[in-house]
């Protein structure tokens, strides 16, 4: 329902936004959804000659800079295309018109493949960036932002710029991504999986009883789970969806007990809907994710399953209490050392950033939780780097549920650290959808002051 509405939401917004781009499609040519949903939008659709496709929108009266949006994560049965909904807010804000109207052009492009794309999503970027570049020469400087699995492709990506003499990407803005500990992530949604499945073992989550069933999962499990729909119309749920939610309705008590083992966040001001909703999110990225990723890891598209080839899930070593203080017995999983390898080298962040990078994440966030951001301050201490990272933490609950204004507010920073200017305060009004958000942005800036001071680097030398 809420991804529905924010599509509703971004069509509205459309009405009064198309019209600032150039080069809209012929009304007699058959278009790819892309191409059509990017016209519909005002927006210049391109291909990046790499398997992607771009949508691009360009001001007016634009500032030559360019922000590159980097997606999260798409489900593995969806056409690989551009996800439209990402690119509005929970509160139903536009982000390439607030961007535009802060006077950036704003580049969204789609990966070469769904599912775990990180590595697809880096050269994604990168080649976007490129691209953009060589049919916009007067282009100044390059944003690269991205959020869930799109906020570890910045991350990953701001690193490996920073091993580059000439760097694409002047600044990042990387919100509620993975950024900390991949395999602590992957070890976060299994035992998730493992402590329902003690729980409420009534919800047939493996019904055709397959071996290891926490990675690898039914197909009659992904069908029953959700049905893919096409851009930009949400997924379906299904009836194994409903099926949860009825059990965690008939025993709140393990409910609750199957959250407070897993420390899955809720909604302090919710607490009953968030059981649901921290439930179905963590399941359905373990149901509908896990095969494709494991397919991804050992980069077999036929990898047998019914072993660990390609898992990154290893529950070896922890041992979980029922608040009663009986021990749950769950059954052992250990990480495939070739999968564990993969991850160290392409999903694993390392820290050392030559380039502004602000992380953004909600503190109760049940999917991707915020102690990434923690454990990626440590690694930019280790690094060096720490004064060019800036945590943005948002006191609320669910997956990168931000406002108008914390957006604004952490792109607004980003380009402070890179520049040491400020887009002007009519434009961040204008940008900002009423004078409720205003107010919250004045008061981000209020409470954060130490955020837009000049900042002196030291580097780092090892000894």
């Amino acid at each position: 329902m809420l991804k529905m509405l924010r599509i509703l939401m971004i069509l509205a917004l459309s009405l009064g936004w198309a019209g600032q781009a150039s080069a809209p499609a012929a009304a007699q040519e058959v278009l790819p959804p892309d191409a059509l949903i990017c016209s519909q939008y005002g927006g210049v659709f391109i291909t990046d000659g790499a398997g992607s496709n771009v949508c691009y929108w360009i001001p007016p009266l634009w500032n030559q800079d360019l922000v590159v949006f980097a997606h999260g994560y798409v489900e593995p049965r969806m056409d690989v295309g551009i996800p439209w909904d990402q690119l509005v807010l929970p509160d139903g804000t536009s982000l390439p018109k607030i961007i535009n109207i802060l006077r950036y052009a704003f580049a969204v492009t789609s990966y070469s493949k769904n599912g775990l794309a990180v590595k697809e999503g880096i050269d994604a970027v990168f080649n976007l960036a490129s691209v953009f570049k060589q049919a916009y020469p007067t282009t100044r400087r390059v944003f690269l932002t991205g959020v869930s699995e799109g906020g570890l492709v910045t991350t990953l990506a701001m690193e490996k710029d920073a091993q580059s003499l000439e760097r694409a990407f002047s600044g990042g803005l990387s919100a509620c991504g993975p950024v900390g500990d991949f395999v602590r992530q992957m070890a976060y949604w299994g035992d998730f999986r493992l402590l329902f499945d003690h729980y409420f073992p009534g919800v047939n989550l493996n019904p055709l009883g397959v071996s290891n069933p926490a990675i690898n999962i039914s197909p009659d499990v992904i069908a029953a789970w959700s049905t893919p729909m096409p851009q930009p119309q949400p997924s379906q749920p299904g009836p194994l969806q409903a099926a949860v939610l009825q059990a965690l309705a008939s025993n709140p008590t393990a409910a609750m007990k199957l959250i407070t083992v897993s420390q899955a966040p809720l909604d302090p001001l919710n607490l009953e809907t968030s059981v649901g909703l921290s439930t179905l999110g963590i399941l359905g990225y373990n149901i509908l994710a896990t095969n494709e990723g494991r397919q991804e890891l050992s980069g077999d598209p036929y990898v047998d399953l019914s072993t660990n080839l390609g898992s990154p899930y290893d529950n070896t070593g922890r041992v979980f209490y029922d608040p009663d203080g009986t021990l749950i017995d769950l059954p052992d999983y250990a990480i495939d050392p070739a999968a564990l390898n993969e991850i160290g080298s392409n999903y694993t962040t390392n820290g050392y950033i030559r380039a502004p990078l602000v992380g953004l994440h909600t503190l109760n966030d049940p999917i991707i939780p915020y102690w990434h951001e923690l454990i990626y301050r440590v690694k930019t201490l280790k690094a060096g780097t720490a004064l060019r990272f800036v945590n943005v933490a948002v006191r609320r609950y669910g997956h990168c549920n931000f406002k108008a204004s914390e957006a604004i507010f952490a792109f607004v920073v980003m380009v402070f650290r890179a520049t040491y200017t400020l887009p002007s305060t009519e434009l961040v009004q204008e940008a900002l959808p009423d004078a409720g958000a205003w107010a919250e942005y004045q008061a981000l800036l209020e409470a954060n002051p130490e955020l837009l001071k000049v900042q002196v680097y030291i580097p780092f030398i090892q000894r």
